[in-house]
């Protein structure tokens, strides 16, 4: 039940939730299977929003990428990978240090910054984790001869600004580029990222979670333990 398609309904879902657990009416519905639900209710993959009427005009991704965070948060924890993102980005998705920043990136500006398409990173920022992120994009560009240290000396913060593409068949995120401006004190940075094709490989992550979980006891034993009735949303 916690695995259950998320292209079925919640009906079948309940249905078979009351068959299974002999609870009567009283069903408790699996995070990861609602999640997976309005992610594709979200991106338009159940219902084309195209021929919605009055038309919608933006692509409908914005939430369910709020969304895939809060699952991917569960999973990497589920897997060993709570302390470890990266680990976890790498072996589910493919994605190495740099590109994980600006899918992170992308996610703290639709939910801290109004839906905007834009962050910045400073340099003496108080979180950890914006810090982190504006060094390892700062070694980065020093790395690949983009940023040199005097440059680096003169910048105060990033600006991280994003192209987002519905082309499905290339790379989920593209290297960033970078353009200085030091008579403002600040670099911009720009990724292109594809949002349906991210969403497309964290779905077959989500499998392949399955398939390690059900293959190894350990896994299997840990999940028992991790996932109890306690963890689900009960619903009279």
């Amino acid at each position: 039940m916690y695995f259950f398609d998320p292209y079925a309904d919640e009906d079948k879902y309940s249905q078979l939730f009351i068959e299974l657990s002999g609870q009567g009416k009283s069903v408790a519905y699996s995070p990861l299977y609602l999640l997976r639900r309005h992610i594709l209710i979200l991106s338009g993959r159940i219902f084309n929003y195209k021929d919605v009427n009055p038309t919608i005009h933006h692509t409908p991704y914005f939430s369910a990428i709020l969304i895939s965070n809060i699952m991917i948060t569960g999973l990497a924890e589920l897997m060993g990978y709570d302390r470890d993102y990266a680990g976890f980005y790498l072996k589910y998705l493919g994605k190495n240090q740099i590109q994980l920043i600006g899918l992170r990136v992308l996610r703290n500006s639709l939910e801290h910054n109004n839906f905007m398409l834009f962050s910045r990173l400073k340099k003496d920022a108080r979180d950890r984790n914006i810090r982190h992120f504006f060094d390892t994009l700062s070694n980065y560009f020093l790395n690949g001869g983009q940023l040199s240290a005097e440059q680096l000396n003169l910048i105060k913060h990033f600006k991280v600004a994003f192209n987002l593409s519905e082309e499905e068949s290339r790379e989920i995120v593209s290297n960033p580029r970078i353009r200085i401006d030091l008579e403002n004190e600040y670099a911009l940075i720009k990724f292109t990222i594809r949002p349906f094709k991210f969403l497309q490989k964290l779905e077959q992550a989500v499998h392949n979670i399955k398939k390690e979980i059900l293959q190894d006891e350990k896994l299997m034993k840990k999940f028992d333990t991790a996932i109890t009735v306690d963890n689900w949303m009960h619903v009279l």
